[in-house]
This record gives C-alpha cells, structure tokens and sequence, in this order.
C-alpha cells in the first residue's frame, strides 16, 4: 500500500489476510544481487501489515523485495 521514508527509517504498509505471513529481505546491488533476509516474521493480527527498517546509514541504497511464506 506505501512505502515511506523518513529520518527514522523506511515504513512499508500492506493489505493482505490476517493468517499470511512475510520476511522482507533487502540488497544495496542489483547486479550481482546478494540478498539479506530480515530475521523477523511479519504477521498480523488484522489484515493491516507493516514493517519498518531502521538501519538509516544505507537508507538510500536500499532494494527490498516483501517475500510471502508458505
């Protein structure tokens, strides 16, 4: 639904069913992309998700890809 950034970090929100689950994993490169996975599973009581990374240094060089569990 929104992904905003701000000093504090970067805020992702979300719709989705209540019993879904998300990782969100992250990269600063593309090319060769090497992926960091979030260790925290995203769940919600509601079907308003949301997540917020923190670390501010590589706030602007930042890829994120919101991955779906099975």
């Amino acid at each position: 639904s929104s992904i905003v950034a701000s000093a504090s970090g970067v805020t992702f929100r979300w719709i989705a069913p209540t019993n879904e689950q998300f990782q969100i994993r992250w990269t600063t490169n593309l090319v060769p992309v090497s992926w960091h996975l979030f260790p925290n599973v995203i769940n919600s009581p509601t079907t308003n998700f949301s997540f917020v990374d923190t670390n501010t240094p590589l706030l602007w060089l930042k890829f994120y890809q919101l991955i779906l569990l099975p």
